[in-house]
């Protein structure tokens, strides 16, 4: 048997309805018009599954999980997800603006960099 209760342990029951409470925590972030933030009365488990693939709540848990570390910075997470040649090309460019402003200069000298 399934136990949802592990899988999902963010719904709350209240006055006959369910809410995500990840999504009640960042409203902004979560779509406001989501049956689980405005109140579901569809207690199926395809429910809780669509709702957990959906963008606002994959938004709130990414925010509250940041919030809960906030020393864990999210770029290198998302270093690892983009190709290497685009890797590479944003290693220089890193190299190259810290150059310039290392020796102080305009940016504009270097106008061959921007056409890459």
């Amino acid at each position: 048997m399934l136990d949802w209760k592990k899988l999902y342990p963010w719904p709350l029951n209240r006055d006959g309805k369910m809410f995500c409470n990840k999504c009640l925590e960042c409203p902004n972030l979560s779509n406001s018009g989501s049956s689980f933030v405005t109140g579901c009365e569809n207690f199926k488990i395809e429910s809780l599954r669509s709702h957990a693939k959906s963008n606002g709540h994959v938004n709130a848990k990414e925010a509250l999980r940041l919030k809960a570390n906030p020393e864990e910075p999210p770029l290198p997470c998302c270093l690892h997800t983009i190709p290497q040649e685009v890797r590479e090309k944003l290693e220089k460019l890193t190299d190259i603006a810290y150059l310039v402003a290392k020796l102080e200069l305009p940016f504009p000298v270097f106008p061959h960099i921007l056409c890459w």
